[in-house]
């Protein structure tokens, strides 16, 4: 099957089935969006960040509680803040950058597998996207790695339509201009660069490559095109730093630019894994069900590389490049390999059809929707009816919970069982939609008021009184923006005894109206056990207030190391109220 470009006679059909299908991956995506606020671990990092970047008016320097935060670049959150301007609400907003991610891939995987291989590839591309589990949870989280699958999308459309069905040099140049933006989303935002090797490898074999000038400045402008769009932002930031020579600011700069881009590759010290991590322990579980085709895709793939079908050729070369660069480096997560799922899907389409009818794979799609709904119905009725000890260790309401659990077992029980004869792969793809439509709507509503502190920070605002001042120990973002006023922090990344004595001495400075919140294990040094107020338990912490009238005697403080607090100079950072809603 030789990649070549297909006219079609019913263009007018292929664009209205892909706004038939844009719609459809819309409901399934959107739906339950406004119905939960950010939830950790990293959603209310950012969605504070992009609150603060609207209430400040400082877009060019992310902020998080008053500090610079430079582990990431800023087009994620400026998204969501113009989403917020536009739509009056961040619990609305900070989904939007994800849904429009997977709206772009969902369209630019279609029409190119309704391009080189027909329509009916075209729609089967965006089925098995939507039902892959790691392309739809990304797809439902406010995290940065959609957006930047989005970019790097982008980036493969455009070089595949220029290399195989060009020269298309405005492709060619968006396509370069997509990796920028993506390298100022997510410094990985270049990947696509990677689909030249494999394209220069086959014209060499073609004996194509030919030393021609005009052409080899025409590709370099590229390059030129993809750093213009770095220096969107870069530029004005460094400007911004050269002229104000503040040190904070001169360590934002050397922070984003090194240590968060080379350095981290190189040498990360978060998420250690095993060179294997990502073949072991990600792609058979979070590829889901694409995992599963895998093994009858790779023989066809090869066969179809042999029989020259170029667009195979580039996407399994540069797929395995993209695994091995993310392979080699230390520091690991899955999401991280997420850019390759679109790809990967948009060559198994053309054979999904002659897949689906393998009696094996037609069993697997029956009995694994009858196993997870066989494991959730169970598991609830038995926890009712044998193991009642049990639901009041839930943290929401137990028969809600329950009931929750037995819905999501009957969406995967019914379709499959109707359609189990005649169409089984049709039963498992609407098992998948019925049951990402109850999880959004009943499982957000279920765990709203566990995942998110605002009734915390509400009943913290009744204990402490309107006028008085918060401070917060090892701070967490959704803490923050739950706040209804100001709040002082003592920098995120200061070692955690440091921050308890700043505390100390902020309380000292005003003993009337400050409190300080912390976790328990934070302060027990420093105040006395018996006379702090337990607010509630989080984030595997039991959070505590304290006041100046708190604090150990002289005595004790000297015993446990805390008598010099007052000597702290520890930098406060002022962090403003900000408003889920405008």
């Amino acid at each position: 099957m030789i990649a070549t470009y297909r006219s079609f006679t019913d263009k007018n059909g292929s664009y209205r089935e892909l706004l038939w299908l844009l719609f459809a991956s819309f409901v399934i995506i959107a739906i339950g969006i406004g119905l939960r606020s950010p939830w950790p671990a990293d959603e209310p990092r950012f969605a504070l960040i992009a609150l603060e970047m609207v209430n400040s008016g400082e877009w060019l320097f992310p902020h998080r509680g008053g500090e610079l935060y430079p582990d990431k670049p800023p087009v994620f959150v400026w998204m969501q803040a113009i989403f917020y301007l536009l739509t009056g609400s961040m619990q609305i907003a900070f989904l939007l950058p994800s849904l429009l991610g997977a709206l772009v891939c969902v369209a630019l995987i279609y029409d190119l597998a309704q391009r080189f291989y027909g329509q009916n590839s075209g729609r089967n591309a965006v089925i098995l996207l939507l039902c892959t589990i790691q392309f739809m949870v990304q797809a439902k989280l406010a995290q940065i790695d959609m957006t930047v699958c989005m970019w790097i999308t982008i980036g493969n459309y455009a070089l595949l339509r220029h290399f195989l069905q060009g020269p298309c040099w405005k492709l060619y140049y968006l396509g370069w201009f997509a990796m920028g933006l993506g390298v100022i989303t997510k410094g990985v935002g270049f990947l696509p660069i990677l689909l030249c090797l494999p394209y220069i490898w086959l014209l060499i074999k073609q004996e194509q490559c030919r030393f021609n000038i005009k052409s080899i400045v025409q590709h370099s402008v590229g390059l030129i095109v993809m750093l213009l769009a770095i220096a969107l932002w870069v530029g004005p930031m460094y400007y911004a730093v050269e002229v104000n020579q503040d040190a904070s600011y001169l360590a934002y700069r050397d922070n984003i630019m090194l240590r968060q881009t080379a350095e981290r590759y190189v040498n990360s010290l978060g998420h250690q894994k095993p060179f294997y991590y990502y073949i072991v322990s990600v792609i058979p579980l979070f590829w889901l069900p694409l995992s599963i085709l895998l093994p009858w895709l790779a023989p066809r793939w090869f066969k179809a590389i042999k029989n020259g079908d170029r667009l195979v050729f580039l996407t399994v070369i540069w797929a395995i490049l993209v695994l091995l660069f993310f392979s080699n480096s230390p520091g690991k997560r899955g999401v991280y390999i997420l850019p390759i799922v679109p790809m990967l899907v948009l060559i198994a389409a053309p054979y999904l059809d002659e897949l689906t009818a393998n009696i094996r794979i037609r069993a697997i799609a029956w009995v694994m929707p009858l196993a997870i709904a066989t494991t959730l119905i169970s598991s609830a009725l038995i926890s009712f009816f044998f193991m009642p000890q049990l639901l009041d260790k839930l943290p929401t309401e137990a028969n809600a919970t329950l009931l929750c659990i037995i819905a999501l077992g009957g969406a995967f029980l019914l379709p499959t069982l109707y359609w189990r004869v005649r169409n089984p792969i049709r039963g498992a793809v609407i098992s998948l939609a019925l049951g990402w439509g109850i999880y959004s709507v009943f499982g957000y509503w279920l765990m709203e008021p566990t995942r998110s502190p605002k009734d915390m920070m509400a009943e913290i605002n009744t204990i402490t009184g309107p006028q008085s001042e918060l401070a917060i120990i090892n701070f967490k973002e959704q803490l923050l923006l739950h706040s209804e006023r100001d709040v002082v922090q003592f920098g995120f990344h200061t070692l955690r005894e440091k921050q308890t004595k700043a505390a100390a001495k902020w309380l000292s400075e005003g003993p009337e109206k400050r409190w300080v919140l912390s976790p328990a294990e934070h302060v027990e040094k420093c105040f006395n056990e018996d006379s702090w107020i337990d607010v509630d338990t989080r984030h595997r912490r039991t959070w505590v207030l304290v006041q100046y009238s708190d604090l150990l005697d002289r005595e004790q403080l000297i015993n446990n190391g805390c008598d010099d607090f007052t000597q702290t100079t520890i930098p406060l950072y002022h962090a403003k109220p900000v408003f889920l809603t405008h």
